[in-house]
């Protein structure tokens, strides 16, 4: 009787010691399982960042620092002191924020074409040029503000500006269709 009672104890233990054990290894796999969503999420988070483009819009140049400001590094610093703040928008600017490989920030709006003649003799150094096609349909090029005496044929389409690509950590390039007012600016 005492052999059957011993038994039953060690069986009692082992059942017992089997079921804290079950208890810890399900609580170890609730933790783990838990860890696994926590980081998925994260490199979800990740690619998201990367890949898929960021997008607005603004209705002023001044509240699109907020835009560079989300980038961070040399691009937030290329708003500071720049085209961007002097360029005459009219009316809201969209915004795209792209993460890939380098951060780019994209802005399309329209142009006040009253006030981009101030804004090409203000900005000199702003590397500014002309592209047309005359009705012969040969390209034209300037790299000043073209007169109509200088050039009666030629239909002005776009005016390309920018920064000096001069080793700079970003750029900011620009264009100007002169045909539907819209412009494309780049910071990379």
């Amino acid at each position: 009787m005492e052999k059957s009672a011993a038994r039953g104890g060690v069986r009692a233990l082992r059942y017992n010691f089997v079921r804290r054990m079950s208890r810890k290894i399900t609580i170890v796999r609730v933790v783990l399982l838990i860890l696994a969503v926590v980081i998925g999420t994260g490199v979800l988070y990740c690619i998201w960042m990367v890949f898929i483009p960021h997008r607005g819009t603004v209705n002023s140049v001044p509240m699109l620092q907020k835009v560079y400001g989300k980038v961070g590094g040399p691009i937030a610093s290329t708003f500071t002191n720049s085209l961007i703040q002097q360029f005459p928008f009219d009316g809201p600017i969209d915004w795209k924020i792209i993460f890939f490989k380098e951060p780019m920030v994209f802005l399309n709006g329209r142009v006040d074409t009253n006030a981009l003649h101030k804004f090409v003799s203000d900005n000199p150094a702003g590397q500014i040029s002309w592209s047309g096609v005359d009705t012969n349909g040969r390209d034209w090029s300037a790299d000043s503000w073209p007169s109509a005496s200088d050039y009666p044929a030629v239909t002005w389409k776009t005016i390309s500006f920018g920064t000096l690509h001069d080793g700079r950590p970003s750029v900011i390039d620009g264009t100007v269709d002169l045909q539907s007012c819209k412009v494309l600016i780049i910071s990379h």
